[in-house]
Formats: structure tokens, sequence, C-alpha cells
């Protein structure tokens, strides 16, 4: 006896493949999905049909063409990374399901979803990275589901057809094959957290879709493109770190009047050269100061009130008025912040017309953002390395050169309170993360939460301050018995590196001559 298909009780001529009947498919043979059995059509595959079947040995998949497959249920390959070749979805198919070629690695070229099709479920073709060639998304498709394509392994530009509506969390992340650039077709109306994180490989423009509202957390995080960006003006929310580490827009950015909240780290380490925030009557009630590097922030507003979260101090001032004859004059301060926190801004009646208000708010002031010297570094070859012993070229994991090491001599007498290390204890978000007991500069962000990934060890990353975690006070001089401490940091071609497992944040252009750190001499 041979490999043959299950198949379900006949409906008004109608069958399904539930399996196979428990033979072992022989290595190197044809798997072909057939259009009838027994005069019966064959409009669908399973859940969990050939589920961790084909991965013992090589196979190649087909469809019997015309087919007359529909559904390719949850589960239907999952797992089945012994496929080999092309794999082409026939043009009957108008639902893939959750999981559907989880892990088929093994798959090559590129990949066309049917215009047939209306679903592409969660996982569908996560760690399908074999794929060398195009993704190309049929026009019929509406969903694209949570970590559709996750680490899959794509490759030139990528558009997104108008007839999709939602970009579900992790739908492309780190699909870093991808070259070009990406197009987000004009019916989307949500682009998910981490969505396109680590697309570091697009080298082409970004063009959102204007009918875009929401541009979730980390949405576009460490992503490669280039040129300018339009943000359309049906957008109403930037999250935290959407844009975060994309280095390669370039020229300024205007915030259109839709939005009304720039989340935290928004466009961290970018290279934009300003931000306008509005034009007129813009609707923002609420932003951050670490939401926009240090480049010129203008808002300009017609309304009375304005409502800002800072996270920074600093001032606001008015640049310019139009018509004259308002009660403020070109550069006098309006508002003066001395610590963080939520402030209302209203104008009296007579103030009509247009303004524009320059926001002047830096981060609190602290020591340099860094990492005790016998801090542990993940190195590209997975060994360690001392973060006092690196060198500037030193390849770190994940495959990034250093580009520069530094420190500052701290004294742990006289330090600010608030500037002391704090302890990350060893386990703390999960068994082995981190690894050890993790001694970190309290303003030196890390990540909130960790999810496991086959790639990086990373599936969610948000930053945040290591001074919200557990404070030890100044039990780091309990641990060194010295007053005084080395405080390093690395400047390195990606936004992270990992130290006992956690990833940790890479220093700011130019923070090494702004914090008056020392540049190791090797």
């Amino acid at each position: 006896m041979s490999f043959s298909f299950t198949y379900s009780t006949p409906v008004n001529q109608e069958v399904t493949i539930t399996g196979s009947n428990g033979i072992s498919p022989t290595p190197g043979s044809i798997i072909t999905i057939p259009k009838e059995n027994g005069g019966n059509i064959v409009v669908g595959i399973d859940i969990n049909a050939f589920n961790n079947i084909f991965n013992v040995g090589t196979f190649n998949l087909t469809f019997e063409s015309p087919s007359n497959i529909e559904t390719i249920g949850e589960n239907a390959f999952y797992n089945c990374f012994g496929f080999t070749g092309g794999l082409t979805i026939p043009n009957s198919v108008t639902m893939i399901g959750d999981n559907a070629f989880y892990n088929c690695s093994g798959f090559t070229g590129g990949l066309t979803i049917p215009n047939s099709v209306t679903t592409i479920g969660n996982g569908a073709f996560t760690n399908c990275f074999g794929f060398t060639g195009g993704l190309t998304i049929g026009n019929s498709v509406t969903t694209i589901g949570d970590n559709a394509f996750q680490s899959s392994g794509f490759t030139g530009g990528l558009t997104i057809p108008n007839s999709v509506t939602t970009i579900s969390t992790h739908a492309f992340y780190n699909c870093f094959g991808f070259t070009e650039g990406l197009t987000i077709g004009n019916s989307v109306t949500t682009i998910g957290e981490n969505a396109f994180y680590n697309c570091f490989g697009f080298t082409g423009g970004l063009t959102i879709g204007n009918s875009v509202t929401t541009i979730g957390e980390n949405a576009f995080q460490s992503s490669g493109f280039t040129g300018g960006l339009t943000i359309p003006n049906s957008v109403t929310t930037i999250s935290d770190n959407a844009f975060f580490g994309c280095f390669g827009f370039e020229g300024g950015l205007t915030i259109p009047n839709s939005v009304t909240t720039i989340g935290d780290y928004a466009f961290q380490s970018t290279n934009f050269s300003s931000f306008a925030i509005g034009t007129t009557d813009s609707k923002l009630s609420s932003l951050y100061s670490t939401s926009f590097p240090s480049a010129p922030t203008i808002y300009t507003s017609t309304t009375k009130t304005l409502n800002l979260t800072l996270n920074g101090v600093g001032t606001i001032s008015v640049v310019s008025q139009l018509p004259a004859g308002l009660n403020f004059n070109s550069g006098e301060i309006i508002g003066n912040f001395q610590q963080p926190g939520t402030y209302l801004i209203t104008f009296n009646d007579s103030v009509i017309g247009d303004f524009s208000l320059n926001f002047n708010v830096s981060a609190p002031s602290s020591e340099p953002h860094c990492l005790l010297s016998n801090s542990p570094v993940l190195m590209e070859d997975k060994t360690e390395k001392l973060i006092k012993d690196l060198k500037k070229g030193d390849i770190i994991f994940p495959s990034q050169k250093i580009v520069n090491v530094g420190y500052r001599q701290v004294d742990l007498s006289t330090i600010p309170r608030e500037n002391l290390p704090y302890r990350v204890p060893k386990d703390f978000f999960s068994l082995g993360v981190p690894s050890a007991d993790t001694y970190i500069s309290g303003y030196h962000r890390i990540v909130r939460e960790l999810t496991p990934n086959s790639l990086l060890g990373v599936q969610t990353f948000k930053l945040i301050p290591a001074e919200y975690r557990i404070d030890d006070e100044d039990v780091i001089r309990i641990l060194t018995g010295e007053d005084e401490v080395r405080y390093y940091h690395i400047d390195a071609e990606f936004p992270y590196f990992f130290v006992n497992n956690l990833p940790v944040e890479t220093i700011e252009k130019g923070a090494f001559e702004k914090e008056g750190m020392i540049t190791a001499s090797y």
C-alpha cells in the first residue's frame, strides 16, 4: 500500500481532503492535489490535513488543473518543511487559513496570491524564509492576518492592493528580504503593531494610502525606506516607536492636521531635517518630548486650546503669527515647563487667525544611558564579550558592526539618586530573559515585552526606561566595592543589541560628544 489521500463524506457531489492514509509519502515524490475523486469535486483541504506530514525527505506540491480547491484550512500544511520548489496557489482558492503553510521553509522562488483569495489567515506563511522571489497579493484580499508573512524571505518591492482594509499585527515582521519600495493601498485603515518591523531591506520610498487612520506601535521600526515621507491627512494616531530607527528618510516631515496623538519615540533616530505639526486647525492633543529627535518642531493652529503631554522640560514659544495684531509677539515664551507632565494652554478670545508654536523641549537631564563595564554583549558568532573589551569594527548580534565604543567615569557618591544603576533581575521577563541580573543606568531603555522568534529572539520590541523596573538605590556600590564605575555605551548600525539575552538600546548619533563621553582608544 502506498501514500494516498482520505476524503470527507460527499455532500452534493463535493468532498474535502481530510488527510492521508497513514502511509509515509515517498521522498522525492510529487504531491498533487486532485480536482476530483470518484466523481466528486474536491473543494477544500481540511484543518490539520497534512500537519507535520511532509517533513522527512523532499517533495513537490502541485494542484491538478483546473483546480476546484476553494479553502486551504487551518494548519493544512503546518511544518511541512520538506516541500521544495515553487508554490502556485490555484485561482479557485478564496481562503488561506491560519498557519496553513507555517514553517514551510523549503519553498523557493516567488509567490502569487491569486485574485480569488479574500482572506490570508494568521501565520499563513510564517517562517517561509526559503522564498527568494517577489510576493504578489491579489486584488480581492481584504485581510492580511497576524504574522501572515512573518520572517518570510521575499524580495523586490511590495504593493498592498486597494482591496485590503487591515494589515494586522506582525504581518510582515522581520521580512528583511524586501528591496525597493512599499505602497500601501487606499483602502487600508489600520497598520497593526510591528507590521513591517525590521524590514530593513526596503531601499525605496514608502507610500501610505489615504484611508489609514492608525499607524500601530513599532509599525515601521528599523525599516530601510529612503526619500521623503508623506503622512496622509486621514491619519489620527501615530503610535509609539512607529518610525523609530528609520534612518533613510530625508527632507522635512509635515504632520497633517488630522493627527491627534503622536506616540513616544515615534520618530526618534530618524534623519528628517525638520518637523511641522499641522498647518491650520490642527487637532493634535498630545505628544511627547521624545516623539521627535533634535530637529526643529513647529505646531500651527487656529484653535484656542492646546493639551500637551510632555515628558521633558523646556519652553513653548510663538514663532510667527498671522494676521498681525494678535496678543503674542513672535519669539515670546508662552509656556515654561520645569518638569514632565500634561499641560493645557488656553488662549484668550482675542487670539484669531494662525499662529505657530516652537517646541523647545528636552528629555530630563541624566548621566549617559550606559551599561557597566562587565556587561556581556552577544557577538555575531553567539559568543559573549564584555563591553569594555569591545573594539570599533567588531561584529555584534544581530549582524551589525560597532561604529564606536565609549565610556564615562561616574562618581557613585555624588551621582543623583535617579541616575544610579538599576537591576533588571534574572528571568524577570521570562525564563532566561535576562539570563543574569543586569545592571543598567536608569535612563537606558530596554524592552517591555518579549515573545519567541526563530531568527532574532524577539518578536515584540518596545523600548522603556530601565528605571521603571526594580529600584536598588545604590546597590551597585556594594556590588563593586568601588566609589566610581565606568558607564559604557555602543554606537552601532542597529538601534539595539543584546546583553544577557536582553535587547538594549544603542546610543544616538552624536551622543558621545554631547554627553562628554570618552571615545575608547582602540
